[in-house]
This record gives structure tokens, C-alpha cells and sequence, in this order.
């Protein structure tokens, strides 16, 4: 079972929490995410070799999960989706790639001193 496909998993035993109404913060339900799925999705990061296909699948997983916890938008023509650009902003640009390339600097940073 490959990382993504164990973050998706856990993700969906946590699809009750992140989705429920009860915690209308969207935030909260980020915080939760990243404190849940993107560490099992991330587990042992430092050793991976990340190729082109890997960093857009990781993307994809990302942006899916946060189009599940903001959920579309009305607008006057009907329901849209958030754009790339759009989730991107509401998260503060926290990228799941610079993620990965800031864990493997601190796995080095600890061999150089």
C-alpha cells in the first residue's frame, strides 16, 4: 500500500470529524487534517525518492482533500468548486512538497552538525 493510498485511508476514517457541521471552523478541520492525514502520508519522508509523477499525485491528494473539508460555493449560476489557486490561498500557500523538501534539510542539517 503506497503512502497517498494510507493518507486516503485515513483520511476517510476521519471523513465524519472533518466533515461535520459541528465544527464550523474550517481551520480547525485544516489543523486536524494536517495533524492526521499528511503525517501518515509523509511517514518517512527523509528517504524518498521524488520524481515528477509523484509530486503531482501528492498535489492531487492535497487538493483533493481540501476540496472535500471547503466544499463548493454558490454562486448566481449554481455550485463551483474552489479553484487551485483559490485553496491555495485560503491554506496560506502550505505546500505538501516544500513539506517533504524542508524534512529531508533537517534529516541533513543533523549529519552536518
Amino acid at each position: 500500500m503506497t503512502r497517498t493510498e494510507k493518507g486516503n485511508k485515513t483520511f476517510f476514517m476521519n471523513k465524519n470529524l472533518l466533515l461535520s457541521k459541528l465544527i464550523s471552523r474550517k481551520q480547525s478541520k485544516v489543523t486536524i487534517c494536517i495533524s492526521t492525514v499528511r503525517l501518515i502520508a509523509t511517514y518517512a519522508v527523509e528517504t524518498w525518492t521524488l520524481m515528477e509523477s509523484d509530486i503531482n499525485y501528492l498535489m492531487i491528494f492535497k487538493r483533493l482533500i481540501l476540496r472535500k473539508i471547503f466544499g463548493p460555493v454558490h454562486e448566481r449560476d449554481g455550485w463551483m468548486i474552489k479553484t487551485n489557486h483559490e485553496l491555495n490561498n485560503l491554506i496560506g500557500g502550505a505546500n505538501i512538497v516544500r513539506f517533504i523538501e524542508a524534512q529531508r534539510l533537517k534529516c541533513w542539517t543533523i549529519y552536518i552538525i
